[in-house]
């Protein structure tokens, strides 16, 4: 069962809504979520709160991000800090 969430970012310190979005499992704080940009490339974003309507169980919560850094850099990311583990 899809989860909607309206999703809105953070990044510049405003939120800007990025839309409604559907998700197949609930994200919670701490998620990195990925979002294409208006150019089609992949952003990462860490999910900063969620927000779930009380009065209406049907209605889309929020979802707030801060963006983290494009997907690649991300990915990255994860390489590099791996390399210093082993």
């Amino acid at each position: 069962m899809a989860v909607d969430f309206m999703v809105c970012d953070w990044t510049t310190g405003e939120r800007v809504g990025l839309g409604l979005k559907k998700f197949k499992v609930t994200p919670v704080v701490g998620d990195i979520i990925s979002v294409n940009d208006k150019n089609g490339i992949g952003q990462a974003y860490k999910v900063i709160a969620r927000i779930l309507p009380l009065d209406d169980p049907d209605a889309a919560g929020d979802l707030e991000l801060v963006r983290i850094s494009d997907l690649l850099g991300y990915y990255g990311s994860i390489r590099n800090s791996l390399k210093m583990e082993t």
